[in-house]
């Protein structure tokens, strides 16, 4: 879906240049300081945590292989 899509550019672009550590320590609920889940539907936020979860499991993936 294009929200999606657009989600996990915001995401991929925030997350750009951090660690695996960091990554991994982004709380799945980051976004409602910004009440994003106001604006975006419920399903669109599945989405964009199933993003950042993926994000999550390739940095510790990278981690492992270190």
């Amino acid at each position: 879906s294009p929200t999606v899509r657009g989600l996990a550019t915001i995401l991929a672009n925030g997350l750009n240049g951090c660690t695996p550590e960091e990554i991994i320590s982004v709380p799945a609920d980051f976004y409602l300081p910004m009440k994003l889940d106001e604006a975006v539907s419920g399903q669109r936020l599945n989405g964009f945590n199933g993003v950042l979860a993926h994000m999550k499991h390739v940095a510790v993936t990278m981690l492992v292989k270190k």
